[in-house]
């Protein structure tokens, strides 16, 4: 799935999403405004996901996280503070409904 369907998808759920085109642009967003819940790649273009996780950690320590990735192994993992959840790529959307649904309450 892509960002965009992906984003359509959670729209359709009646989530409020934004979305960047890029690990740099969704540290920009995250500077400027606060967020329940960060869904991210984990191979991104100029800043990847577990660098993203590591600037949210900083501004927003407590911001639950979903990183989805295709190149999933237990040194990424046990690199992750417990508010990460890895979700393996290709992505079961009913799961990740379900993750997200879980997450948020």
């Amino acid at each position: 799935m892509t960002r965009k369907g992906l984003c359509e998808l959670l729209r359709q759920e009646g989530y409020d999403v934004s979305e960047a085109r890029d690990g740099a642009q969704a540290v920009e967003i995250i500077k400027r405004r606060r967020f329940d819940l960060v869904i991210s790649d984990v191979v991104m273009p100029k800043i990847d996901g577990i660098e993203l996780v590591k600037h949210l950690r900083s501004v927003s320590p407590h911001t639950p996280i979903i990183l989805l990735t295709g190149y999933l192994s237990t040194k990424t993992a046990g690199s992750l503070s417990p508010l990460v959840e890895l979700v393996e790529k290709p992505v079961a959307l009913d799961a990740l409904l379900s993750l997200v649904q879980r997450i948020l309450g």
